[in-house]
């Protein structure tokens, strides 16, 4: 609401240009396919698409519910940028409190928008956590203490072992392997669409788009990183990631076509 009020009567303009060209640097420099991968509050993410339809499911009454509650959240999610969305925030509360106390109201949108940041690694974490539970078969403490050592361990490792800043490389890939999740959630549901007898095509065509823009993406990123590698570094490892994630997703959908042929 502060910030709904802040846009409409703070004062502020728009500074970014709408378009600024196809070349917009980058791993491979093209707007296409990867402003389709950008990982953007309110774009079509895996992570939400896995992640929260267990905390949205728990929120419907009934089926139609969706639309309104899952649709209408990620609308609103849209508003969520970063640093640019704290000071956004504390600037428009400042129209409200005073500007004597900006820096208060600065501290207080970048304590909001932390809360996002802290929940998604938090179920990132845990959920790294489960896979590895699951896969092991080792459902006890000693599990999830050494599932939460490996999920937590191996980013660390790279982190520690990497120049400084070196996470903005792992940014697309990021992006890429989020949106690569939100087409295989569409499969599966594509899948149960098929089986259950109801209306197949508003889900697989997204998804069909969706899966063909994320491994456009991915073997993009993938050229581009191993042409740039020099021995084993950060950019040998993105390559051999989207080289993995490429194949999975090729698996995961052989596997749908298999289902639906049954």
């Amino acid at each position: 609401a502060i910030g709904t009020f802040g846009l409409l009567f703070g004062g502020g303009e728009i500074q970014q240009p709408f378009f600024k060209g196809w070349n917009v640097g980058g791993p491979t420099g093209s707007l296409f396919p990867f402003l389709f991968v950008t990982i953007a509050c309110g774009a079509c993410s895996g992570f939400h698409g896995l992640v929260c339809s267990g905390t949205t499911s728990k929120q419907l009454s009934k089926e139609s519910d969706a639309q309104p509650i899952a649709y209408g959240a990620m609308l609103a999610e849209a508003f969520v940028a970063g640093k640019i969305y704290g000071n956004g925030i504390g600037n428009f509360l400042s129209l409200i409190i005073g500007k004597e106390n900006l820096p208060l109201a600065i501290t207080i949108g970048a304590m909001a928008f932390s809360t996002f940041v802290f929940d998604t690694l938090d179920v990132a974490c845990r959920l790294g956590r489960y896979l590895f539970q699951e896969l092991t078969g080792w459902k006890d403490l000693k599990g999830a203490a050494l599932g939460t050592v490996i999920t937590a361990g191996v980013p660390a490792l790279i982190l520690m072992n990497t120049e400084e800043g070196a996470w903005t490389k792992f940014w697309t890939l990021f992006g890429a392997s989020n949106q690569l999740l939100a087409a295989i959630t569409l499969t599966t549901i594509s899948v149960w669409q098929y089986q259950m007898k109801r209306p197949v095509w508003p889900v697989l065509i997204p998804m069909v788009f969706l899966l063909g823009i994320t491994i456009w993406a991915l073997f993009s990123l993938m050229i581009s990183n191993y042409q740039s590698a020099v021995g084993f570094n950060i950019n040998l490892l993105n390559a051999a990631a989207s080289a993995l994630l490429i194949s999975l997703a090729v698996y995961i959908n052989y596997l749908a076509l298999q289902r639906v042929r049954v």
